[in-house]
């Protein structure tokens, strides 16, 4: 039997386009999928308080953060210790591979990886392989609790309601290349189009909603009421309800090297666009 365990790493948009093109991989090309889902402070939740079941034949493991010594990526930090068992329990080992590591759907650039061996262990970040639109929205249902959160937001929209994600914190690159001011030029713009414009808002600032609050009128930005927090369940479960609210907003502007902008796009059939000053 050919089994492909994937250990998805990062945030919620980087484990989601992991398990999209992993997902993709083994069912073209004859292989089992296991999903070892760690929690820890990248993303505290299990799968199963955010997502519906995966189709049957996919098998995912929630473990806490502790496991990451034994299914976690090899790094300083932990000492490089998970490297002793992957090489121990899997024919081959691939860590954080991307689109450029793969020639075609069915083989690796170096000859000695042209074929995957019968185990295989995946520890990625990245949509390592092109996606269908039509696979993202087939293996992710949100759970009620999030999909509730969601129809509380969209119950607020209009037809003119359009979708916002201003990615702050930590991230410099989405904060030097897409600039609040070029949100704010949309949304002027959007609004000299339809005076009954709304914005929902997804930001991981406190200070980019009270902002848009103040410039543009509570009454037409719709935002969670709770900061963002990748810590704890509740705060998982807010992230999720606004990754699928974002989708059914009129039209979707994201910010520049931001996954989960990106997984907004992939969910909703692109029907948006990445606000950014890079050339």
């Amino acid at each position: 039997m050919k089994r492909l365990t994937l250990v998805p790493i990062g945030g919620l948009a980087n484990r989601l386009r992991a398990i999209a093109a992993s997902y993709e991989y083994c069912e073209q090309n004859g292989y089992d999928l296991k999903i070892i889902w760690i929690c820890n402070r990248e993303l505290n939740c299990r799968w199963g308080e955010l997502f519906e079941p995966l189709p049957s034949h996919i098998e995912v493991k929630n473990v806490s953060w502790y496991y990451s010594l034994k299914y976690g990526l090899p790094r300083l930090k932990n000492l490089y210790i998970p490297s002793l068992f992957h090489r121990f329990c899997f024919d081959r080992v691939l860590y954080q591979i991307n689109t450029e590591d793969f020639l075609d759907d069915n083989g690796l650039k170096d000859d000695a990886a042209s074929v995957l061996s019968d185990s295989v262990l995946v520890c990625t970040c990245y949509e390592y392989r092109s996606v269908s639109p039509d696979t993202y929205k087939k293996l992710f249902t949100p759970v009620s609790g999030v999909s509730d959160l969601v129809a509380g937001y969209v119950c607020q929209f209009n037809d003119n309601t359009f979708g916002l994600h201003v990615r702050r914190s930590d991230n410099i690159q989405s904060i030097n290349a897409s600039p609040l001011r070029l949100f704010e030029e949309k949304m002027d713009a959007i609004l000299g189009k339809y005076s009954d414009a709304r914005f929902f808002v997804a930001t991981d600032s406190e200070e980019v909603k009270e902002h848009l609050k103040d410039k543009y009128g509570k009454h037409r930005i719709i935002a969670a009421a709770t900061e963002a927090d990748r810590e704890s369940k509740h705060g998982m479960v807010a992230a999720a309800a606004e990754l699928f609210a974002l989708t059914e907003t009129k039209y979707f502007y994201g910010s520049y090297y931001s996954s989960f902008s990106d997984m907004v796009l992939c969910l909703n059939g692109s029907n948006g666009e990445i606000l950014s000053e890079k050339v």
